[in-house]
């Protein structure tokens, strides 16, 4: 779908959202991995990436719009959030949405569209497709073995017979797709049919996380029904 389009629909609704999921580690295959602590470091940094990344959106469509655009951030298993006033990092964000632990009936929607996204490749998928098959065997949830820390690895190795670095290192092919496909369907799930979500969705060769088209009013009705989301106005 091209820009103009694009900007038809959020002139129908009058409202859009420009929003960067993160879990609190940079966007990178190759994320520094700290072997002391057997475990991938995290860097405060990508949150200011991900603000600048969702303000830009923001920005470029309310230039071109007459519609409201708003920039949020959603941190899927995050080990901290930012709070709006608090850090200058946020400037630009109009809400925040701090999201603890997957719900498994959202998760398994997101598993069977990123399984056939040809963005993950072979070897993230084959690998995706194998902890699907070990959590289904094996009673483990798919939640527990995606985000393993490093000193809980020993109770999964013998079903998937691989170390931690491997496991951490293919994570990294489809992990940043699975989130984001995530926060899209949960988000779904809360906000009328009408509701258009855009995923991947880019700007003058920079990808937005997800572009959110709805009336503003079902937009923060739905951020409403969310534990951990935070507003301005709250």
């Amino acid at each position: 779908m091209d820009i103009e389009e694009i900007c038809r629909e959020i002139e129908r609704t009058g409202f859009a959202a420009c929003i960067e999921v993160t879990n609190g580690l940079k966007k990178n295959r190759r994320a520094r991995f700290d072997r002391r602590r057997n475990r991938r470091r995290s860097d405060s940094k990508s949150y200011a990436d991900k603000s600048n990344q969702a303000a830009f959106g923001k920005k470029h469509l309310s230039r071109i719009t007459d519609a409201t655009v708003e920039a949020g951030l959603f941190y899927v298993r995050s080990p901290f959030a930012l709070l709006l006033g608090k850090d200058p990092r946020l400037k630009d964000i109009s809400f925040t949405i701090s999201h603890p632990s997957y719900q498994p009936e959202v998760l398994d929607k997101a598993v069977s569209l990123v399984i056939v996204d040809e963005q993950i490749g072979a070897r993230g998928r084959n690998y995706l497709m194998q902890l699907v098959d070990i959590a289904n065997s094996q009673g483990i949830s798919l939640d527990s073995l995606i985000n393993c820390q490093g000193n809980s690895w020993q109770e999964y190795e013998r079903f998937v017979r691989r170390d931690y670095s491997y496991h951490l290192e293919t994570l990294g092919f489809f992990k940043g797709k699975l989130t984001e496909t995530y926060a899209g369907e949960l988000m779904r799930t809360l906000m009328p049919k009408t509701a258009k979500i855009h995923s991947s969705f880019k700007i003058n060769d920079r990808e937005i996380d997800l572009l959110v088209i709805t009336q503003r009013e079902s937009f923060y009705a739905m951020l409403n029904h969310l534990d951990g989301a935070t507003t301005r106005d709250s």
